[in-house]
């Protein structure tokens, strides 16, 4: 399988270069065999980075406004505290998607059960677009339901001395 990357902001050289090898890819496959060449936009996935921002100081500054400020002391105060406050942001953000499933009881009746699906912010699964909106409204969230107001990721890295 070839795959060929077109940017929109390269340079009309670049661009020029990645046609000719796909010109000459083409030609040599379609001599050879049928294909089929799909066009599709590209996704940018979330960096290590932004996702780091996001686990290790956003769930971590909010799981410890939650349970020194708030009293939330079932809340586990390790990664596993972290995982929570992860997901009850993504719940309250609407980042999840539904699913029906429709099953039948004994009886025979019909049933319609829905199940959330929380958004995927990984490496591959993630869309850099969507975790940016989700580090949108986390910081929202923080500032009106807690009163505390986080760095944002620009503010975050300057001070951590992360490029």
């Amino acid at each position: 399988m070839h795959k060929f990357y077109f940017y929109k902001d390269d340079k009309t050289f670049n661009q020029n270069k990645v046609l000719d090898n796909f010109h000459n890819t083409f030609t040599q496959c379609l001599s050879k065999k049928d294909i089929v060449v799909e066009i599709k936009d590209l996704k940018k996935s979330p960096s290590n980075k932004q996702r780091a921002y996001v686990r290790g100081y956003i769930c971590e500054t909010i799981k410890k406004c939650l349970i020194n400020d708030c009293g939330w002391d079932d809340l586990p105060n390790n990664e596993g505290g972290n995982q929570q406050v992860y997901e009850m942001l993504k719940t309250e953000g609407r980042f999840y998607s539904e699913i029906s499933h429709i099953i039948k009881d004994k009886a025979g009746n019909k049933r319609y059960l829905k199940k959330r699906v929380l958004e995927s912010f990984s490496n591959s699964k993630g869309d850099k677009k969507r975790l940016s909106e989700f580090i949108e409204h986390c910081l929202k969230w923080a500032s009106e339901n807690l009163g505390v107001v986080l760095e944002t990721p620009e503010e975050w890295k300057l001070k951590r001395g992360i490029k």
